[in-house]
This record gives C-alpha cells, structure tokens and sequence, in this order.
C-alpha cells in the first residue's frame, strides 16, 4: 500500500510526518547522503557469522533483474559475533529501494573456514526509511526476500526493473517486509494486510533447508557436503546447479514444486527456526494465505491489501494481485463498484504464472461524508472472484504529528509531506499557542491561514512545515483541521537544562569463549537545551568484573533548534532541531561459562542517572566428547552404502557441528546442531567408490572451543572385477549354412567380492549368425578367484563379412564387458 503522503526529508521522515533529526540542508544537485550509523548482524540459524561480506545496493532502473548500484565504497565485514556497522553510503534518489547481501563467512566452525556458498540478503525498503534500525541478515530475511522479489531478481547483484512496473518492485519490498521484520530476522514481519496471514511454519521450513548449507564449510553439487545435496534439489531443468543459497532460491521460487519431497527432508527435528511444518507441503510457494485456510484462498490469484480507506481525494493507494499458481490466468474484468473512486493497472488481460501486478485506486469524490464501495477482479480460474473493500472517510482524524521531546522555548520541527497541496488551516485543542506553521512558497504563516501560491504558481501550500515550541512542561497537544482532512499535533515539553538517553535499556553481548572478548558500542544521546557533562561511567552488579568501559564523553553538545533559511529566495528551506550523541565502548570477557550480567550507570554533573542492563553468555572453551571414538565399516562393496552414528555431547550445551575433512565417499548428516541441545545425534554414511582402503576423520567443533574432536573413519571398498581371454573372437571363413565349431572365452572375477551377472547379450547385425552358450548366465554368481565360460559359434547366412558383440552385464565396475566378435562368410 502507498503511504498516504510522500516525504522528501532524507531518511528522518516517515508518511505523515515525523519528527526530523539529523536532516542536513540538500540540494536537487546532490546525493541524498547518510551518515548515520547502522548496526545489524550476519546469522546462519542461531550461528554468528563471522567474516562475511557485506554490501549495501540500490535496485536497478533498467529492467527486471537489471544492475543493482553497490552504495558501499568499501564493503563492511562481519565481526565474531557477526556483528556489522555501515556508517555513511549515498542513494541515487530518496526513494530508491535498498537491500543488503551478506557473502561468504565463518558459521562457527574451525577458524579460517569461509563457506563461499553462504549468501544471504534483506530487503529494506526505501533509502530514506530505512534510518537506524538494526538490520539482521539471517535465512528468514533471505526467504522473505528472494521469495517477493523473485520477479526482478536475477543474482545478488541485479535486482531491479524497467519504470513501467516500478510500483510493482515497490509492492514485492513490502511483501517481503510483512513476511519477515529485517529489524528482528523472524516471521511474520509488520503491516501485513487485514484478512490475510503469513505461513510462518512454511517460511520456518524453507529456512531450515537452506539452514543445513549455510551452516556449514560449503560446497558444490554432488560432493556429498550440506550444499553438495542441497544444490542438486534446486536445479532447474536445462540449467546448471547454483552454486549459493540465493540463486538456489530463486530457483524455488521460480518452480515451488521442485523436489519438493526431497528438500523437506533435509530438515531435522532440531532445525533453528520454530514452528515447522509437520508433513510435505504441497510446494514452496511463499505468499499470503487468507485468514482459517490452509493452503491460501480458493484460487491462485490474491489482492493484498483487501482493505482500502481513503482520507484524500486524488490520493493514490495500491493493490497488489499476485498469481501464485504456476500457469497464466486471464483477467475477465476488473470493475469498480461506484463513480467515487477510480483505478488504473499494470495488469493487462494475461497475469503470468509467478507473477504480481498493481491496480491504483483513488478517491474522486471530495465531499464531507462517508463512502464505500468495492474493487472486483475476475480470473477464468474456475471463475474465481477476488474482491477489495473500498472506504472514504472524509470527516474523521487522519494521521498524529509527534514532535518527540524539547526544551521550553526551543523548536522541533516536521512537514505534512511534499506534493500535498493545502489551502486552509485552523488550530484548535488544548495548547494551540504552542504550534506554528510556514509553507515552502510563504514562509510564516498565520493561523487560520489561507495559502495563495506565489510567482504566478496555483494552488495552496506545498510542503507544509509544523514547529513546536513548548511554552510549559509536559505533554503539549492541539488540532491542525485542513481542507484535507485533520491532524493531531503533540509534544513533550521539558525543563531547560541537559538531557541524555542510552539508544537501548539492555545490551546483549551474546555468547562468547571465556577468555575472548567482544565488544559492543552503547550510544548516548542528548536532546535537552543545554550540554551534558558526564562523569565516569561506572559498572556494577553480579558479574561487574566481566565488563569493561572506555569511555571518551565528556560534554555532549546541546540539541539544536529548528528554524527555516530563506537563503533559496521564495522556496524556504527546512532545518531540523538536532540531537547530538557520543559513544561509549563496552567489552565483555566472560570469566565462566554461563549467563553473565551487569548493569552500566551514567551520571551527568547535575545529578540526571541513566542504567543499561549489559548481559552476555560465557561459552565453554572445552572440545565436543564422542561416543564412539571411532567409526569402523570394515567392506562394503562399491556402490553400496553402509552408515553408522556416533553422539556427541558438548559443554554448556554448546553448538556443535560436523565435517568430513576431504573423501566424498564419507558423508555426515546433520551438519550441525543447535545451541541448547543436550545431545546430538550424528549419522556419517560410508559409500565407497572404489576398491581399496579408504579412511578419513569425521571432526566436531562447538561453539566458544579452542580444540575439536576428531573421530577416525576406516573402511574398505570392495568390488568385483571381470578378466576376459580372449577379449575377441575371429572365425575364419567358411560357405553359407554350415556352422563353425565354437570358440571359449573365459571369465575370472578378480576383485575382491563376488561378481554378479545380470544379464549376457548378442548384437549382431544379422541375427542367429552368432550365437552363444556357456556358464556365464544371467543370474550367475562368480565367486572372487573364479571363472566361467561363453561358447561362440559362427553360422552365416549371406555372403560378406560379418561382426557382432557379446556383452556382460554384471556388478563390476567396468559394466558393460565386451567381446568383439568377427567371421567371413562365403
């Protein structure tokens, strides 16, 4: 859904209009640039990747799937914890759509791993709302994304698409921000439409099965790795395996039923992400599903949202209809019930299998009142009917401005939005002395107020700017009423004098070996009229002494007031009251295994105190323990399997995982487990390829060790293996009709298991002048040092010369062996 106004503030203003901070002057002429720090963190499952790449694009412009625009200079990377911080990156416009991709990294295993097939990415949104949320990158984020985005992504690198289906781009960002919340890395996300829900246990699932790839040292289709099994699963027909997690999504995406079966499977019991489903799904589709039904509406075509309602005329709003199905279904119509909105589409009369499109609704009729209606689309899917909600509520209150907290006699300011135009304003409530207004084309503004525009230009004020400026202390509210409909202003007025916040009541350090040390910045920030003077920070509580803070704040700047500068002639432009902040740098160095906590307490020169909580586990610095030691397979025969289990049990119930060091005729199943897990259970399969010893060593790490456990592996391949005298048979010539004696071939089996033949063939390209006898039948079995034998005898029929080829067919390796076979005929 559109927002109701559009903001030009850069990444400070949100739709109906925030409070700005931070905002510097800008210029058509400039980049929108952005220099406030963003943290986030890189996890597979509940692993910290370290060591991950980590970049930030804006969506392409040039058609689906083209060249996304890397807004990193110098790519960030990933800290133990997997933690990241991007401090400044430049868009090409405020509303360019952003996400962020995460290569390569450690998941927690032996230091210097970097699995290259573990790519992850989020979307965002656009650059100027994105702000200073936390960002996580997890497989969630990644199923959200890949899955709503899918139309318009072609690798990592290229998401993006031409300017006839930008909205619909737009509308795939928002799908995937209602299936996962990148702020947190779980399902369901936020604003997800009324009537429809997310599949949590669908997305949980998916998650899971890239989960066994991602967590682990990597590979490639087919050697017998996590990813080696899990790339073969998400192939496309006539295409090459992926070679990442991302592409083999897409490929999911872009055919939910492939190997559906098999790729469930892959997740275990004690998969990371919770709920799962309990039974195969049908396929892997990812989208909304109507609310008490099982496997979506009646239908593959849905709208989202289902619900309209509209405060402004002339406003648009969006509709996404998504065909989910794997075939094209036609559009038979798509009507609007009344003369008081109107639409226009991307639709066309084909929507394509696994793909979206958007209808743009908007209110015609501008009288006071209430008005409803419906939007009706019809597809020739059994005639399935899908049908939209539409209200007009032009009486009622539209949208909350709130200034946040300042000063008395000090000024925060906000704007309505850029493009709206309002001709009339009147304030009424409780404080309205304490609210002022200006416009971008008359500067100040009285109230009530009517705007006339300036220079020959029509309409009323663009750009409407609030102020606040609190006359007394506390919670300051007023009505704004406009002709577009009426707004509730409100504010907090304090003191003057300093104040200062920590960003967060509680900081988590997470798990972390005893003896290491992670650190974590805690920001502070002022917002009061006059500077902060901060004493020493001081640490306190249970585990006070696995903490440390080093601190640099001394006195933080007071915020500053907002005002207007009138240096662009008749345009004014906006600058907002600031708040100032500084850093301190915390480290934790658990001394034990364990929950570890403390608390942190900040004092200023007047007496104002703030307290974070800082918590954080100690991991267990002791190996993985194996029962048993060792895995003996003694022979198995080639091309057969033979598994055996071992249970391992780690310190502190730590994450454990597992890895074949280097034959691919060992595998081990799972790859990991999770943190939490009393025991765990590990399956290694020996499938021997060749005849022979083959030994190798299955090895454990767990989180926070400083050594790993190593379990040997032996076994022997066995196989049977066929020797042939002659290899061929020459029969000398003789007249048509008579037959030749026969000539013996004889077989030894000499491998090392008994060799079994399955079948023995003549080709001839004259049948009957070849025939064959002997003890090496289908169904023999020819014991290890032992032969049998093929009697051949030649019986032409026509003149000429004359070839064929006895064929055995059997368990050896080298199956099919063959006789060559040759005679004259006279």
């Amino acid at each position: 859904m559109t927002a109701r106004f559009r903001s030009f503030c850069v990444f400070c203003l949100f739709p109906f209009a925030l409070l700005l901070a931070g905002c510097t002057t800008q210029t058509p002429a400039h980049l929108p640039s952005f220099t406030m720090a963003k943290h986030g963190s890189v996890h597979g499952g509940q692993q910290p990747v370290s060591g991950a790449t980590i970049q930030l694009y804006a969506v392409g412009s040039s058609g689906d799937g083209s060249a996304a625009t890397p807004l990193l200079t110098n790519s960030a990377t990933s800290d133990a914890n997997g933690n990241f911080s991007i401090s400044s990156y430049s868009c090409p416009t405020a509303a360019s759509l952003v996400y962020i991709v995460a290569s390569g990294g450690n998941p927690g295993l032996a230091p210097g791993t970097n699995n290259t097939a573990l790519n992850m990415m989020a979307a965002l949104g656009r650059c100027d709302s994105v702000g200073s949320s936390f960002i996580v990158v997890n497989e969630l984020t990644t199923v959200a994304a890949v899955s709503a985005l899918s139309p318009f992504l072609a690798s990592p690198g290229n998401v993006g698409s031409s300017s006839a289906d930008a909205s619909s781009l737009a509308n795939a960002f928002a799908l995937a921000s209602e299936f996962v919340n990148s702020s947190t890395g779980l399902a369901p996300g936020s604003n997800v439409p009324a009537g429809l829900v997310v599949p949590i246990d669908k997305i949980n699932t998916l998650a899971d099965v890239v989960a066994v790839c991602i967590n682990s040292a990597g590979g490639i289709a087919g050697d017998g790795s996590s990813c080696g099994t899990l790339f073969p699963l998400t192939t496309l027909a006539g295409f090459p395996p992926p070679t990442d997690i991302i592409t083999a999504l897409l490929n999911v995406a872009n055919d939910p039923p492939l190997n559906t079966a098999a790729l469930f499977n892959l997740v275990v019991p004690t998969a990371p992400f919770q709920p799962q489903l309990t039974a195969v799904p049908a396929d892997f589709s990812i989208r909304l599903t109507t609310v008490g039904s099982s496997g979506g509406s009646t239908g593959p075509v849905t709208l989202s949202p289902t619900t309209l309602t509209f405060y402004q005329t002339n406003v648009p709003q969006s509709v996404t209809m998504t065909n989910s199905g794997l075939t094209p279904v036609v559009i038979q119509s798509l009507d609007i019930s009344s003369s008081n909105w109107s639409q226009t589409n991307d639709c066309g009369t084909v929507l394509q299998a696994q793909s979206i499109c958007t209808i743009s609704v908007q209110s015609t009729n501008s009288a006071l009142g209430t008005f409803s209606g419906t939007l009706t689309v019809v597809d020739d899917d059994t005639n399935d009917t899908q049908v939209v909600q539409l209200n007009t509520d032009n009486e009622t209150l539209v949208g909350t401005i709130d200034f946040g907290s300042w000063s008395i006699g000090s000024s925060g300011t906000s704007r309505l939005a850029g493009g709206v135009l309002v001709q009339t304003g009147s304030v009424s409530g409780s404080n309205p002395g304490d609210f002022s207004f200006a416009s971008d084309w008359q500067g100040p503004l009285p109230v009530p107020f009517t705007c006339q525009g300036l220079g020959g230009r029509s309409g009323g004020c663009n750009n409407l700017y609030f102020f606040f400026t609190p006359t007394t202390v506390g919670t300051r509210s007023a009505l704004l009423t406009t002709d577009i409909g009426t707004y509730l202003l409100t504010g907090t007025g304090l003191k003057h004098g300093p104040y200062f916040s920590f960003d967060s009541g509680n900081y988590d350090f997470g798990s972390t070996a005893a003896g290491s040390q992670t650190l974590q910045p805690l920001v502070i920030t002022s917002y009061g009229d006059a500077p902060v003077t901060l004493l020493p920070p001081v640490i306190g509580g249970t585990n006070a002494s696995d903490f440390a803070v080093t601190s640099t704040c001394t006195v933080i700047p007071a915020a500053t007031s907002g005002y207007l500068d009138p240096s662009s002639g008749h345009i004014y432009i906006q600058r907002a009251g600031a708040r100032s902040t500084c850093t301190l740098n915390v480290t934790f160095t658990p001394s034990a295994d364990g929950s570890r906590s403390a608390t942190l307490t900040e004092t200023d020169s007047v007496g104002l105190q703030q307290t974070v909580t800082l918590t954080g586990s100690g991991a267990s610095s002791s190996p993985p323990t194996a029962n048993p030691t060792t895995l003996s397979f003694g022979n198995v025969q080639a091309g057969m399997t033979a598994s055996q289990s071992v249970t391992v049990t780690s310190a502190n119930q730590a994450a454990v995982t597992a890895q074949i060091s280097g034959s691919t005729n060992y595998t081990v199943q799972p790859s990991s487990c999770a943190q939490g897990t009393p025991t765990c259970t590990f399956t290694v399969t020996f499938s021997p390829t060749a005849s022979g010893a083959i030994n190798d060593v299955l090895t454990l790490s767990s989180q926070g060790s400083l050594t790993t456990t190593p379990v040997p592996l032996t076994g022997s391949g066995i196989a049977s293996a066929v020797s042939l005298s002659p290899t061929s048979l020459s029969f000398p010539a003789r007249n048509i009709g008579t037959t030749s004696l026969a000539q013996t071939v004889t077989l030894t089996n000499t491998g090392s298991a008994p060799l079994h033949i399955s079948n023995v063939s003549l080709t001839t390209t004259n049948l009957g002048e070849f025939f064959s006898t002997g003890t090496c039948s289908a169904s023999a079995v020819i014991a290890t040092g032992q032969t049998c034998t093929l009697s051949v005898s030649f019986a032409p029929q026509t003149t000429g010369t004359k070839t064929g080829l006895l064929q055995i067919f059997s368990d050896a390796l080298t199956s099919p062996d063959t006789i060559q076979l040759s005679g004259v005929a006279q």
